[in-house]
């Protein structure tokens, strides 16, 4: 009864997730060259499938000509993103149907780690469409260049009716908005946009706006189009200005998608921004649905090309309505200990990829079983006992490696250009006092005295190539007596594409911990609204090497209310299923 049962639950499940309309047939077109497997990303402007609100199915394109996802691994870098993704085996055949792949990305071997697994047909046509969804990483599905070397669908050796081209429902069925934005979309007359807005001395970045639907551009209330040709750098009231690649589409073409570009540093598409969809309407004008671009400071152009501008005032009207900008200071949060020239710290020197010289311990540090006299602090977020490090490219933990790290915002980071690194060490006085307070409130079943505090603050430290951003976060390290105590504090962390990483990690991975969401540089603003100690922004673990400890309070109180920290322990050996029930 139990197969009979089974056997039916797998016959309807596959009945409910069969696609109602033959996806061969109703696809979104997907042609974006970056995507390629031969194609390098030069200056950490990493590409973000994680932000892509993928609906439905695509097929790919590479400039045209059709293609398909690469069936092994990919090198690091490539397909215009850190993290490639690639199927984890061959292609379906024809007779195949719907199937489910898995989905993988290489970060020290190939093909280590999965992504959530997709679902891909093969068609009539030699072509194959996939129902991409939101990757589990911060990377981007991989396209071969020529698909000649790859796997084909095989040819089928029954009669198969294919249908004539004007039959074929357009590939941009499956997300053509509701409503025509032709007749249904925002006005967007921002002076200040126009291609020949050169040198402004106020910097607009259109990171901050609240983007939502589509958006028809006018400049002094003449119809204008973005420019689709490389602007000049600091044009467009911005540091690099956003234009469109491949040019824009006819009224037959529909919705299409294009590539954004911003020019700097005499590179026409230094930034590889995040695509937009383009629809040209009857009158002979065009809409845009603009989405947050990739950084700051990049904002969408207006060919002013034939325009009469009768004010050659600017004033900023659409990003006067932001969110928030990175040019306003705030104060540290309160979670913070110390720091800075007040407080006496040793400042790093401001070199991108730096790190301190090697600081003498003023007391031992135990750290998961192994004691250490001495620490370094690197700019690019992290603590490492042994060497400096350079890296700026976080590896996933568990690393399974040979050196002990403290992350406390592992990631590309440059105070050359802005913001402070600094530390110091404390044996006495009112730090002391208040880590012993922190310790014995976050730990209740413990008591403590701290002999001994250890403060990193990155204070205010942009992120390489985005010199507007600020970040700010602190590493603080506590002991007395036997035990060691870890303090992560998160003030304001800018958004970011550089790859980031949250947490530790120890020789062979004995123990290790990654902070929730802290992989992804576009939720990274979240952490300081995070925490497992129910004080926002404070991330406290017990790292002396007990390892029930070492994390506490299970119910994390990170604001997703995701179960995998938000749980109930559950340890009762009688549950085991070697135990034999005695009864007496």
């Amino acid at each position: 009864m139990q197969y009979v049962m089974l056997t039916f639950y797998f016959l309807i499940t596959v009945l409910l997730t069969t696609p109602s309309v033959d996806p061969c047939y109703n696809y979104t077109s997907l042609d974006e060259p970056w995507r390629a497997t031969d194609y390098f990303v030069y200056n950490n402007n990493y590409m973000c499938d994680y932000n892509v609100e993928w609906n439905g199915w695509y097929r790919m394109f590479y400039n045209g000509q059709n293609t398909q996802m690469p069936e092994s691994c990919v090198n690091n870098g490539m397909c215009g993103t850190y993290y490639p993704l690639s199927l984890n085996g061959t292609h379906p055949q024809l007779e195949d149907g719907v199937v489910t792949r898995q989905v993988c990305f290489s970060v020290g071997g190939c093909c280590d780690y999965r992504s959530h697994p997709i679902r891909v047909k093969a068609c009539p046509g030699n072509y194959y469409v996939y129902e991409f969804v939101k990757p589990i990483v911060c990377g981007a599905y991989c396209a071969v260049p020529e698909a000649s070397n790859q796997s084909t669908p095989s040819v089928s050796t029954t009669t198969e009716t294919i249908p004539h081209i004007e039959f074929i429902t357009p590939p941009i069925t499956t997300t053509a908005p509701p409503v025509d934005p032709c007749y249904n979309y925002t006005a967007l007359d921002d002076l200040w946009r126009r291609t020949n807005n050169q040198h402004s001395s106020q910097i607009m970045c259109d990171y901050w706006v609240s983007w939502n639907g589509w958006y028809r551009l006018y400049i002094q209330g003449q119809s204008v189009q973005m420019p689709d040709t490389c602007v000049d750098m600091l044009s467009c009231g911005t540091h690099a200005p956003l234009w469109l690649m491949r040019g824009h589409p006819t009224v037959e073409d529909g919705v299409v998608t294009r590539d954004v570009c911003g020019h700097w540093m005499n590179n026409c598409c230094y930034f590889q921004s995040n695509p937009i969809k383009v629809k040209a309407c009857p009158g002979g004008y065009y809409v845009y649905e603009f989405v947050r671009p990739s950084a700051c400071s990049l904002a969408y152009c207006a060919d002013a090309r034939n325009i009469n501008i009768t004010s050659t005032t600017v004033m900023p009207e659409t990003s006067t309505t932001t969110e928030t900008t990175a040019e306003t200071t705030l104060p540290a949060p309160e979670i913070f200990y110390p720091f800075g020239s007040a407080a006496g710290d040793t400042i790093n020197a401001a070199v991108d990829d730096g790190s301190s010289s090697v600081i003498q311990l003023l007391s031992p540090f135990l750290f998961f079983g192994r004691t250490y006299q001495q620490i370094y602090v690197n700019n690019n977020g992290h603590l490492t006992f042994n060497q400096p490090s350079s890296s700026y490219v976080p590896y996933s933990f568990p690393a399974r490696g040979s050196q002990d790290i403290i992350a406390g915002l592992w990631t590309n980071l440059d105070n050359s250009v802005r913001g402070v690194v600094s530390y110091h060490q404390y044996t006495s006085g009112n730090v002391l006092t208040r880590a012993t307070r922190d310790i014995n409130t976050h730990f209740p079943n413990l008591t403590f005295t701290a002999s001994w505090v250890f403060v990193a603050t990155w204070d205010k430290v942009s992120y390489f190539n985005l010199t507007n951003t600020e970040t700010s976060f602190q590493v603080v390290l506590i002991s007395g007596g036997n035990f060691s105590f870890l303090l992560m504090n998160y003030g304001d962390i800018a958004v970011t594409g550089h790859p980031v990483q949250a947490g530790y990690d120890t020789v062979n991975s004995t123990h290790y911990f990654v902070i929730p969401e802290s992989i992804n540089g576009s939720f990274i603003s979240n952490l300081r609204n995070s925490s497992n100690v129910n004080v926002l922004g404070r991330w406290v673990f017990r790292v002396d090497g007990e390892p029930r400890n070492s994390i506490l309070n299970i119910a994390y109180s990170n604001i997703s209310s995701d179960p995998c920290y938000n749980y109930e322990s559950l340890d009762r050996p009688w549950r085991a299923n070697n135990e034999s029930l005695s009864l007496h």
